[in-house]
């Protein structure tokens, strides 16, 4: 038997009520049924943590009636009751760790060959793209506009970007080609002789396929693409990076994974680099990062913080040096950091926004923006 529900806090802090939704949608996934109804133990424990908060004359009840994040719990909830927040020095210390020991990381993990044949079917896909328009002119203006779309999933969210910026090439990247094979329009233009579940991640002959003219989804790894980006001087002569999605990842909500997360992966370096690789013009770059745990999102600020605090630099990866010979800020912001803010009336990009959408749970979106003509050198 299927229970469908909707948990909301009402206007009374102490009780938190649950009410029959017909409304609320019911997900179905490979004959397993998901639904809105609340988890009560997530629920018994924020409702525990924000009396204790009221206890120590942290936050007042006015403050919190008043908060959007406290008006709806889902069980998609993820807040400071399931996962503490990392302490600050600790979270410093591991970035800093993985900028000093990147060009060691990069020595111990090598491209495996699937990975570098995806690379060269973007590299690919953005000449033939370059060579197909009419604006272009030699030089720095005639490289291809790329939006990377990391962890695309389905390739949901790549469609919408593509369709948003048709003057763009927009990438998106999963490890999986079983989440790739779920999209229709993908699965459609591949001529598949595989099973019908749509193929596997590693028996799949036709792995890459484009589905519009300036739309491709790849399978790969993420880190060795970025790796692979940051590599190539063709890439870097051919491409712009111009905006880098990571949409919904893996939040990894418990303490023991944090070097799980992105923010505190050796591969942190990596992939605040994609936005750092052209040094000719004075074009913003942008990352957007969307996730349903806010303190994830607030962390991932302060790694970022770590990082321009650092100065490192293409040059500095390539010449396996990261102590000796670093670029800093001088005082003049190189990165800024917006958001996270909540998102209302947008329109979900992802399968898991669109879940989060109908059930009511709270998404945050927070910009990243690398402005290049801010940087100096000492």
């Amino acid at each position: 038997m299927t229970t469908t529900g909707q948990c909301y806090r009402s206007p009374s802090f102490d009780a938190v009520t649950c009410r029959d939704a017909s409304e609320s949608l019911t997900f179905q996934s490979k004959n397993k049924w998901y639904s809105s109804a609340p988890n009560y133990n997530k629920i018994r424990r924020r409702r525990g943590l924000m009396r204790s908060r009221m206890a120590n004359n942290e936050v007042s009840r006015n403050e919190i009636d008043a908060s959007e994040d406290r008006l709806f719990f889902t069980e998609y909830t993820i807040d400071d009751s399931i996962c503490p927040p990392t302490d600050p020095t600790v979270l410093r210390n591991i970035v800093k760790k993985h900028i000093a020991t990147l060009p060691k990381f990069l020595e111990s993990k090598p491209v495996a060959k699937f990975n570098a044949d995806a690379f060269d079917e973007a590299l690919d896909f953005v000449t033939q793209f370059g060579g197909k328009r009419q604006d272009g002119i030699a030089g720095i203006d005639s490289r291809v506009k790329v939006i990377l779309d990391s962890g695309c999933g389905t390739g949901r969210s790549s469609l919408i970007i593509g369709e948003r910026y048709p003057d763009c090439v927009v990438i998106g990247i999963d490890r999986s080609l079983v989440r790739l094979n779920k999209n229709k329009e993908y699965r459609n233009k591949v001529d598949r002789t595989s099973n019908s579940d749509g193929g596997n991640e590693n028996g799949d002959s036709q792995e890459v396929q484009p589905i519009s003219k300036n739309i491709l989804l790849l399978r790969a790894d993420l880190v060795d693409f970025w790796h692979l980006c940051l590599s190539s001087r063709e890439w870097q002569q051919k491409v712009q990076i111009l905006k880098h999605y990571l949409l919904y990842p893996n939040p990894y909500p418990k303490s023991s994974r944090l070097k799980s997360r992105f923010y505190a992966h050796p591969s942190f370096p990596l992939l605040m680099l994609t936005l750092m690789m052209d040094g000719h013009d004075t074009c913003d770059r942008q990352m957007i990062i969307r996730s349903n745990w806010k303190g994830y999102l607030e962390e991932f600020a302060t790694a970022v913080e770590v990082w321009e605090g650092s100065g490192l630099t293409l040059t500095d990866v390539k010449g396996r040096e990261t102590t000796a010979n670093l670029k800093v800020a001088c005082g003049v912001k190189s990165w800024t950091v917006n958001g996270p803010r909540r998102l209302k009336n947008e329109t979900p990009l992802t399968n898991f926004e669109a879940k989060y959408f109908a059930c009511g749970e709270p998404t945050y979106e927070q910009v990243i923006t690398y402005s290049q003509n801010k940087w100096k050198e000492e």
